[in-house]
């Protein structure tokens, strides 16, 4: 099978499959074989905690509070009920002002423009995708 065959059933698939529970806000992006640009520059640290946030299994009070996790629901920066999409907000902030996720407090490579929830693409139903072609 070639493999324009190949991702054409793939997002058929995807098409057919209903986009609904904690991982719908993440799965608004059609099957392609190309990585989407922040998961090429993002540092592994930032990344790692991107992702758990856009599946939602992260360690967050919206998390803590659906499977019933005796932990706090409020975000330590001061904020109410913690969620994943402040998480992600909130994320860039606190990196930036912190230096956390580093051995030494300071960033690595310097500042880098970070996700943000209101950014993530909209559903693009469309078969054709120009960063699958070659």
């Amino acid at each position: 099978m070639a493999k324009e065959d190949i991702l054409r059933e793939w997002r058929e698939e995807w098409k057919r499959s209903p986009h609904q529970g904690r991982y719908a806000p993440s799965n608004r992006i059609p099957p392609s074989f190309k990585l989407r640009d922040h998961f090429e520059y993002l540092r592994r640290e930032v990344y790692g905690r991107v992702t758990q946030c856009r599946v939602g299994h992260a360690f967050i009070g919206e998390y803590y509070a659906q499977f019933n996790i005796p932990e706090p629901v409020d975000c330590p920066c001061g904020a109410g009920y913690q969620t994943r999409e402040h998480g992600i907000d909130a994320l860039s902030s606190f990196i930036m002002e912190s230096g956390a996720f580093t051995k030494t407090g300071e960033l690595r490579g310097g500042p880098q423009e970070l996700p943000r929830y209101e950014e993530e693409p909209d559903v693009d139903l469309s078969d054709d995708d120009p960063e699958d072609e070659d």
